[in-house]
């Protein structure tokens, strides 16, 4: 009889769920109750809503929603370190064909210069366009080196984790052994 009074049956919106008091459900109900929260859960409604409307238990409607949210995270992080990744590609990219492209043109530009300088002076104009040529591809160069010895925001955010922890073990290593003053007489070695 003991038994058969911990087993409840509750009824909501035409889906029953057979629940132990004091247990876990079963995976399938787990999995009925995921289902159900869902919606919920992707429509931006809160937990404490959703547990009111769905008569679900507001300890596992947070539970999951908690669960939900950490995994949106994480996989947000991976997208955004996904993308910084490829968009670097990309700007590299971009400066190399610019980089040829005003190579190209300065290829034209000192043919140009050879040829007049057999015929005549040099046009200022022209010298002055070749100069500016050779500084956007130096300028061109300093870009992609800046841009590949950047380090990752993944890289930076490891880096700024690992300093706070070791910053936060060195603090607590500093308050781990109380100090205790000693009188004068009982001072020795073995005390340090």
């Amino acid at each position: 009889m003991d038994n058969f009074n911990n087993i409840l049956k509750m009824e909501n919106n035409d889906r029953s769920i057979i629940s132990r008091k004091h247990d876990r459900p079963s995976g399938f109900e787990q999995s009925q109750i995921q289902s159900e929260l869902l919606p919920y859960f992707e429509s931006d409604i809160s937990a404490f809503q959703t547990a009111n409307l769905t008569k679900i238990n507001r300890k596992t409607v947070i539970k999951y929603f908690r669960k939900w949210s950490d995994d949106l995270i994480k996989i947000q992080e991976q997208d955004f370190f996904k993308r910084e990744i490829i968009s670097k590609e990309r700007l590299l990219i971009s400066l190399d064909y610019r980089f040829l492209q005003i190579r190209d043109l300065l290829e034209i530009v000192s043919k140009e210069i050879k040829n007049i300088t057999k015929s005549g002076q040099i046009p200022l104009k022209l010298i002055k366009f070749a100069v500016d040529l050779n500084m956007k591809m130096v300028h061109i160069q300093l870009q992609k080196g800046a841009i590949e010895m950047k380090a990752p925001s993944q890289t930076m955010l490891d880096k700024e984790i690992e300093k706070y922890v070791s910053n936060r073990l060195s603090c607590n290593a500093n308050f781990d052994a109380p100090k205790i003053a000693l009188p004068a007489n009982e001072i020795s070695e073995n005390n340090w």
